[in-house]
């Protein structure tokens, strides 16, 4: 019995704290509401309700639209704070958090001053049978949302199309490609990690070809992968040429470039492109090449 007894308060008091704690979620789908000066209703998505229950409309007070604010940005997922000590209104919609105080024409968003309207300062928040009155476009505006106006109706539209996760770019390409010629027909190629990226780079290509010009094209196909900015080739083609030991085929230039892969697949553009000859045996001294001939590099 006890144990359901705490369980059941446990449960009661994560309610309250759900009903008590603020909204910073911004409407996951398009919200669109619609308000006319002078009257008292706005309209949410094409359904009708009081911006407050004492009645208030918004009204215009020097050239600019005021209104309770509260209702509205609660109908776009937000949330409105008033600290009575400060006579500071807060409102708050996703990251976002701007706060406005009664008879100051400048407001703080996300801690950054601003002018509420720097072409007339008599744009002030108000009280006004004590309902707080805030500037309509300032607030909207400076929360992502956009506001219309039709003047021969005194209709005011304001739209929030929630933005979803910015699109993927590509990583920056590699940097400072240098390829080497390492022992008997095998190339070391090293780079530079790139500068900054927008993800995790998982993975590099390097491409190979017989001529600058093609190298990383679609005529030159990927070759390697690697995880880390250096990579071995022991296995060097040799153009159809007929290959002996000591022969020239060895010394074939291959021109190389890299490029980088991020965590959503997305590759750069090419690196630099570098070139090396591969050492062949009379790169050797004598001792080295009965070294490598013992090794079994002929």
């Amino acid at each position: 019995m006890r144990r359901t007894y705490l369980l059941n308060v446990l449960v009661a008091v994560l309610l309250v704290v759900g009903l008590l704690a603020p909204s910073t979620a911004i409407a996951s789908s398009s919200t669109t509401i619609n308000l006319w000066i002078g009257n008292a209703f706005m309209s949410v998505n094409g359904v009708k309700q009081q911006i407050d229950t004492q009645g208030t409309i918004p009204v215009i007070v020097a050239g600019r639209t005021l209104v309770p604010i509260r209702a509205i940005i609660e109908a776009f997922g937000g949330s409105a704070a008033w600290e009575a000590s400060t006579r500071k209104a807060t409102v708050m919609l996703g990251k976002d958090s701007l706060d406005l105080w009664i008879d100051k024409p400048q407001a703080s968003l996300n801690g950054t001053a601003l002018a509420i309207d720097s072409a007339n300062p008599a744009v002030v928040p108000v009280i006004t049978n004590g309902r707080t009155m805030l500037p309509l476009r300032f607030v909207t505006e400076s929360l992502g949302i956009d506001v219309q106006y039709a003047d021969a109706t005194k209709m005011i539209t304001l739209m929030l199309t929630p933005q979803g996760p910015p699109a993927p770019t590509k990583p920056e390409p590699p940097t400072s490609l240098v390829v080497t010629a390492d022992k008997y027909l095998s190339i070391m190629l090293t780079w530079n990690e790139p500068m900054s990226s927008t993800s995790k780079i998982v993975s590099y290509n390097v491409y190979r070809t017989t001529t600058p010009e093609t190298v990383g094209g679609t005529s030159s196909p990927w070759e390697y992968d690697a995880t880390s900015p250096v990579c071995f080739f022991d296995d060097l083609p040799t153009a159809g040429m007929v290959v002996n030991p000591g022969d020239d085929a060895f010394k074939k230039i291959f021109y190389y470039c890299v490029t980088a892969v991020n965590a959503t697949s997305l590759e750069s553009i090419p690196s630099n492109v570098a070139s090396a000859t591969p050492r062949g045996l009379d790169d050797y001294s004598g001792a080295a090449e009965e070294l490598e001939t013992a090794l079994g590099n002929p």
